[in-house]
């Protein structure tokens, strides 16, 4: 985990994250390993290599539909998180399909301050 972690501040890289509101408030494990989670994502907002986006609960959806998750490499690559496995887009054709819908996506979405408000809130609203 620690190694995963050290890329986030590498010099040169860039990652670019969006995830609705709801995702905060999953109940996947016990509310104080929930409460440390949150504690570093807000914290790992604040590095210069990382760019978190969240879509607020109230975010006008009507332009941008929900799709399955992906995971953009570069424009090189897109992959896929199918119920049945994961897809490897590689084709330009397709993987400028998935740019446009994450540039829609990262359009709505908060980011810096705002988007450390709504892990605060998340952080209050815990058990």
């Amino acid at each position: 985990r620690a190694r995963r972690q050290r890329v986030l501040t590498r010099a040169g890289h860039q990652f670019v994250f969006v995830i609705e509101e709801q995702v905060l408030r999953y109940q996947f494990c016990e509310p104080a390993i929930l409460r440390d989670l949150l504690l570093h994502l807000r914290e790992t907002t604040r590095l210069p290599t990382v760019w978190l986006g969240i879509i607020p609960l109230g975010g006008d959806r009507r332009k941008v539909l929900p799709r399955e998750g992906f995971i953009m490499f570069d424009k090189e690559l897109v992959s896929v998180e199918l119920i049945s496995g994961v897809l490897s887009v590689s084709q330009p054709r397709e993987i400028d399909m998935y740019l446009r819908d994450f540039t829609d996506l990262a359009r709505i979405a908060v980011h810096g301050q705002a988007a450390r408000d709504l892990i605060t809130k998340a952080l209050r609203d815990l058990p």
